[in-house]
């Protein structure tokens, strides 16, 4: 970082490259819709570059971008409560083994077969629903440690809590998610 505020674009190019996969997980697995997923990663990026002359180097810059993220997502979360009739294209529509996004209903694409979904793919769903129905601190815990594989210290420095708050947050968070699934059946979804 301290390349690209001195104006080495090729830093910052690096940086993207880096990060760019990354975010995109990260805010996906928020929301579970790609597209805002990639909005709000370019976001990111753009505040990066538009605060890198006044950057000082606090912590990591993995904490920092993190940190970013973090606020943009809280801010995304305030910006949907204001407009509750915004709909993204990824919204499941259907239910069960019918269950397919709007884009495919718009497109006009044939739904996805029962029989193509796969008991995999139902685990994944079974989880999502699970995640979200934690609240939004659990959420950004869960992801930022069983997803981007962030220390407890780095998530402890980016929500602003103590470190054993985050560990003890974690333990009830596996455990909610734990007796959730105790019981799942793919063959009942």
């Amino acid at each position: 970082m301290s390349l690209v505020k001195e104006g080495d674009e090729e830093a910052f190019i690096e940086i993207i490259r880096r990060y760019e996969k990354r975010l995109i997980n990260f805010f996906y697995h928020l929301g579970w819709d790609y597209y805002m997923s990639e909005d709000l990663t370019q976001e990111v990026f753009l505040k990066v570059y538009r605060y890198r002359k006044s950057y000082a180097q606090t912590a990591a810059f993995k904490t920092f971008i993190y940190t970013i993220a973090k606020n943009l997502w809280i801010d995304h979360l305030r910006r949907a409560k204001h407009d509750p009739d915004r709909i993204s294209l990824d919204t499941p529509v259907g239910s069960g083994l019918d269950r397919g996004l709007l884009r495919d209903v718009i497109q006009d694409e044939q739904a996805r077969e029962p029989s193509s979904r796969t008991e995999q793919a139902e685990i994944a769903d079974a989880i999502m629903k699970s995640v979200d129905t934690l609240d939004e601190q659990d959420q950004l815990i869960f992801m930022m440690i069983a997803k981007e594989k962030l220390k407890y210290k780095e998530v402890a420095e980016i929500l602003d809590i103590p470190e054993g708050t985050v560990k003890s947050k974690l333990y009830y968070i596996y455990r909610k998610l734990r007796n959730r699934l105790k019981d799942y059946d793919p063959d009942e979804m």
